[in-house]
């Protein structure tokens, strides 16, 4: 697959939230040739300070406009300068990066939590012609973390909302809520668990997996310098014939069998 490094115009930026914001950019090329799980390595602004790219899932593309959009939270002064950009202006993008989600099932489960729900609603936007049955997790803290629900209740069959402070759908964390319906039954063993969130939903989601034997993949969120493997800095501990290494998550990942991963106390 053919990586670009392009000077892309912002189409629109738009605010989602007091911290979140949806970003859509010009490129035609990196637009058809992104699938989902796959990300950007994003320079925000032309000065020497912040020096390095920032790295972002990709949320969807539009092929015939030739756009892709991200979806990002300001963290840091990365995403503060990012979030100040106008459309009109230009920015240095780098992708489409990383290795994406395998599908083999027709039932697909996708679990976002938080800021971690782009990718998926890549792939569940990716899928919707695929004659596949999607059904989607969705977990937030309160109903403001929650964005894009109409159209993401478009594209699956099955949107399942969960807030801990019940503001929003079903109360309580999304975890707690998947389990709930595997030991129901709604939930069979033929399906697929795909997920991105914040490394303790992910971990637990990992564990849920392997007691209830589901294939799961996961898409891991790290700090990269690069995003090609260059620096060496984004690393993760697996599994590998009984035995630990560490594999690159901007190059080997973000998506990784969730069940090799060593996950971190």
């Amino acid at each position: 697959m053919r990586l670009y490094d392009k000077r892309c115009e912002i189409k629109f930026i738009t605010s989602l939230s007091d911290d979140t914001y949806h970003l859509g950019i010009v490129s035609p090329e990196i637009s058809e040739s992104c699938i989902p799980g796959q990300f950007l390595m994003v320079r925000v602004n032309d000065d020497y300070e912040p020096l390095l790219r920032r790295p972002f899932s990709i949320f969807r593309t539009e092929p015939k406009e030739g756009i892709v959009e991200i979806v990002f939270e300001v963290v840091g002064k990365g995403t503060k300068i990012l979030s100040e950009r106008r459309s009109g202006e230009f920015l240095d993008v780098l992708g489409p990066l990383g290795k994406e989600f395998k599908i083999n099932s027709k039932n697909l489960i996708l679990i976002g939590g938080g800021i971690g729900f782009p990718p998926l609603f890549f792939m569940a936007d990716f899928q919707k012609s695929e004659n596949r049955n999607v059904v989607f997790y969705y977990g937030a803290r309160t109903k403001d973390g929650i964005f894009f629900e109409k159209e993401l209740g478009r594209i699956c069959n099955k949107l399942i909302i969960t807030t801990e402070d019940g503001s929003l759908g079903e109360k309580g964390l999304i975890t707690d809520v998947f389990i709930k319906d595997l030991e129901t039954g709604i939930i069979r063993g033929e399906a697929e668990v795909f997920s991105c969130g914040p490394t303790a939903m992910s971990k637990e989601i990992s564990s849920i997996c392997k007691r209830y034997n589901l294939k799961s993949q996961v898409s891991l969120e790290s700090v990269m310098a690069c995003g090609t493997g260059l620096c060496q800095g984004c690393v993760v501990r697996v599994e590998n014939a009984q035995k630990s290494e560490y594999k690159l998550v901007c190059k080997d990942g973000p998506v990784f069998d969730s069940d090799i991963i060593i996950w971190e106390d």
